[in-house]
């Protein structure tokens, strides 16, 4: 479960050893129920995406805005099973937003390939920002350190935050992730879980 995943994120940042976040995340389990909560109320498939009035500035920002959030969805829907989807939207999953990462550059350099240079600062900013992100290999690290190391990677999945430091001395963070140009919600009309998709 998504808010799960953040729990369990927050207290091994705080040191416990894999044993005792072992222990306390079956006992977590155990008492909440996780699963009897989601089948009793669980969410719609359907989401509704709220774009920010700055997202709307610009047309290609609010083209490239619009993919972002679009690739959020088709990931959820490619990832994750109806009864996770009934839990809520994943938002502490490192794939979950690394995905609208991608959606956000690759509507502008695949669907859109003219020059990045059209004349909109911002948007040339951080169309530049996470390309050169991503081309260098430091889109995890970046995603993890914007949310303060709070985000659930895949299993066995590699970090180079050594090589993230060196790569900050060089180059500048040009967008912080509190600044959002859209949220993701589910809608609150509950679904069937009983019937498939």
């Amino acid at each position: 479960m998504p808010g799960f995943g953040f729990f369990i994120s927050e207290i091994s940042q705080k040191g416990n050893d894999t044993l005792a976040l072992d222990k306390i995340h079956d006992k977590f389990l155990k008492d909440l129920q996780p699963e009897k909560i989601v089948e009793n109320n669980p969410l719609t498939r359907y989401s509704n995406i709220h774009y920010a009035p700055a997202a709307a500035r610009d047309t290609v920002l609010l083209r490239i805005t619009m993919a972002s959030a679009t690739n959020k969805l088709k990931w959820i829907y490619k990832n994750m099973d109806k009864y996770e989807r009934a839990s809520g939207i994943p938002g502490t999953l490192l794939d979950f937003q690394m995905a609208g990462i991608n959606g956000f550059i690759d509507y502008k350099t695949e669907k859109n390939p003219r020059s990045i240079k059209e004349g909109n600062f911002t948007v040339d900013q951080l169309i530049s920002f996470f390309t050169k992100l991503r081309n260098d290999g430091f889109t995890d690290e970046y995603l993890m350190e914007q949310y303060d190391y709070l985000l659930s990677p895949p299993e066995n999945h590699q970090f180079d935050y050594e090589g993230y430091k060196k790569w900050k001395l060089s180059n500048s963070i040009d967008y912080n992730v509190a600044k959002k140009y859209y949220i993701i919600v589910n809608s609150r009309k509950k679904t069937d879980l009983s019937k498939d998709e």
